[in-house]
């Protein structure tokens, strides 16, 4: 009976213990296919650590290497709600000087939450607010930002975001060359997760980051902006905006607006503010244009400069039974004397001989297509197209109506009179292989239309509607315009746009300098762009001149 009972007891323990052992076995297996990903990561993790390392961002110089944009340290505020010794006082710092931060404590979990911020790139004000508090809870780090050296510039070289992405302007387009890209190292530690073993088991390489060159001039920028201003403010005016170019290299020396913003002080800053309008607005310019109609018809050699032009001794004439109204009334004059006098009556008859051709001038001198800036929110403009034209379409685009440019659009078909005929690109950022690009760029127009414009628009500052723009001991070119805005789906006669696109030259030395000015508050008379923009041109011309040490041909 006992060596039964035994034998009972010897078949259950062997078949209790093959249970076992074969649950452990399935159980192995199971983790051995099922879970083994899971396992190595969690043994990854406790025995291996990765670390990424980011490239402090670099900097943006200027074309004399003086620094428009470079880093610096910002402090930030954090709190660990899962160590809060005295909730009573940190509660009521947060929920009075920092409402966002206290929502977020409330609706964290206490136990689990090991991280929330109070404020990151905290101001002089919130730092002091913190500091007289005292709080234990309230902790530190520092974190790196930009600073503008030039907010004249802020247009240009444009923001990063909180954690040091661009988001406009330069730091948008070159964000990449900027910011560099990490580097990660995977390093083994001990089993007690104490010390690190010093064997690098993976290793990728980031890419250091490198400046960006601009061809902005910091000192000029600041003069641009000083003078814009100045004219914003005697005018009451909505805008003003301007840029000088090199018109051979195609170099922009400066661009700026009024008004702008600065890029060091953004906590109430709107992104749409931080456009720049001499690249994303597009305007009917008005007279502006008369030059290139002009130059398409002495190209065409369908005019001559000398060639009278019947401008009907009125202020409302027709042409080709359309009415055309301008400013003055002008007789029988050369038609050198019609762009210089801006008659829109002359300028229309003119326009009728070129046709549609006038079309593909103004497609060959790069309206409405892109520039090729390499900044963002471009605005390309457009060209009524002779599909679309209606009766009186030929006579608004022979003086700047169904043509709507930007202004770095004009200072670039304007730069064709200075470089010889070429359609040059123009750029911010410094780029050698682009500059002799723009020097080889092929000749578009005739060098004996070229010259014959050039003696019209010199004639234009000195007896023309540019006489405020003549500076003694230099050449000076340019024309004006001013063209009515577009106010609640009409043209308005009180909202206009005043604009001068010129050039100065002494010598080798070459700059092509285009302004406007925007809507007038309270013009209660009738003003003209030859009152408005062109001693603003003047203005920046006189300084540049001076800036660049160009000594004038009278000197």
């Amino acid at each position: 009976m006992q060596a039964r009972q035994y034998k009972i007891r010897s078949a259950l323990l062997f078949v209790g213990l093959f249970l076992v052992y074969a649950s452990l076995t399935l159980r192995l297996v199971h983790l051995h296919t099922y879970g083994r990903k899971r396992l190595l990561d969690y043994a990854d993790s406790q025995y291996n650590v990765t670390l990424t390392t980011y490239p402090e961002r670099a900097h943006i110089l200027d074309r004399n290497r003086h620094r428009l944009v470079t880093n610096k340290k910002s402090s930030t505020a954090f709190i660990i709600p899962s160590k809060i010794e005295q909730p009573d006082k940190l509660n009521l710092i947060l929920k009075k000087h920092f409402p966002v931060a206290y929502k977020r404590l409330q609706k964290a979990n206490k136990k689990s939450c090991h991280f929330i911020y109070v404020a990151r790139r905290l101001t002089s004000q919130q730092l002091n607010i913190l500091e007289q508090a005292q709080c234990p809870d309230i902790h530190y780090l520092q974190e790196p930002s930009r600073f503008c050296h030039h907010p004249s510039a802020g247009s240009i070289v444009g923001l990063v975001d909180i954690d040091g992405k661009g988001v406009c302007g330069i730091e948008w387009a070159r964000n990449k060359q900027l910011a560099g890209s990490p580097t990660t190292k995977i390093l083994q530690k001990d089993a007690r997760s104490r010390n690190y073993y010093f064997k690098e088991l993976e290793s990728i390489e980031g890419k250091a980051p490198d400046p960006v060159y601009l061809t902005i001039d910091s000192q000029v920028q600041f003069l641009v902006q000083e003078e814009l201003e100045a004219a914003a403010s005697k005018w009451k005016a909505e805008l003003a905006m301007a840029v000088v170019m090199d018109p051979k290299t195609g170099e922009i020396i400066a661009m700026a607006q009024n008004p702008t913003f600065d890029p060091n002080n953004t906590r109430t800053l709107n992104i749409g503010q931080t456009k720049h309008t001499v690249i994303s607005d597009a305007y009917e310019l008005g007279s502006v244009v008369k030059i290139f109609v002009a130059l398409a018809a002495l190209e065409e050699e369908l005019v001559t400069p000398d060639e009278p032009i019947n401008c009907q001794f009125t202020e409302e004439g027709r042409v080709h039974g359309r009415p055309v109204n301008t400013w003055r009334a002008d007789g029988i004059i050369p038609f050198s004397e019609v762009i210089q006098a801006s008659n829109n009556i002359g300028t229309v008859i003119v326009a009728f001989r070129l046709g549609k051709h006038l079309y593909d001038h103004y497609k060959r001198l790069g309206f409405s297509q892109p520039t090729g800036i390499e900044l963002p929110g471009q605005q390309v403009g457009f060209v009524t197209a002779p599909e679309r034209w209606s009766k009186q379409s030929l006579v608004s685009l022979a003086f700047g109506y169904e043509i709507r440019s930007s202004l770095l659009q004009l200072a670039r078909a304007f730069s064709l009179f200075i470089n010889g005929g070429k359609l040059i690109k123009p750029h911010v950022i410094q780029n050698d292989s682009l500059m002799m690009s723009n020097l080889a760029q092929p000749q578009l127009y005739s060098n004996r239309a070229l010259q014959q414009m050039r003696q019209i628009l010199r004639q234009t500052i000195e007896s023309g509607t540019a006489r405020r723009g003549r500076i003694t001991g230099y050449t000076v070119m340019g024309k004006t315009g001013t063209a009515n805005l577009v106010v609640n789906k009409k043209y308005s006669q009180e909202h206009n746009i005043y604009t001068f696109t010129g050039s100065i030259e002494q010598g080798d030395y070459a700059r092509v300098i285009v302004v406007s000015i925007k809507n007038i508050v309270d013009n209660k008379e009738h003003l003209f762009a030859s009152t408005v923009a062109v001693p603003l041109f003047r203005s920046i011309a006189e300084k540049l001149v001076v800036h660049d040490r160009i000594v004038s041909h009278k000197a």
